[in-house]
């Protein structure tokens, strides 16, 4: 038989690794929420009015900057009429004659 201690240790030891493990995961959970919100704070504070070309690609290098980091790669189209680039961005390997799933953004 197992006495009420050595039972009552050996839920705390499991409660506390739980607790421990729950923590972290809030601790990276509270990392990658201030990240993700540092780089959406970065894009919105760039200014890029649509009739500014230079503007407007500026974000377009920091869209591409971020698809980088992410691991994607990313292709540039100059813009036409005074209007900045465009630019696709896609997965390694992806291939891009094939059907696929398209999201479609306006930054400027």
């Amino acid at each position: 038989m197992i006495s009420p201690l050595v039972y009552y240790c050996k839920i705390t030891r499991c409660a506390l690794a739980a607790m421990a493990r729950d923590s972290r995961r809030q601790v990276t959970d509270m990392i990658e929420e201030h990240t993700l919100l540092n780089e959406i704070r970065s894009w919105v504070e760039i200014e890029s009015p649509t009739d500014c070309t230079a503007a407007v690609n500026h974000m377009m290098d920091r869209a591409q900057a971020t698809a980088r980091t992410g691991g994607l790669q990313s292709r540039r189209y100059p813009g036409t009429h005074g209007y900045g680039d465009h630019v696709l961005v896609h997965a390694p390997g992806d291939d891009l004659a094939r059907p696929g799933i398209l999201i479609l953004s306006h930054l400027d």
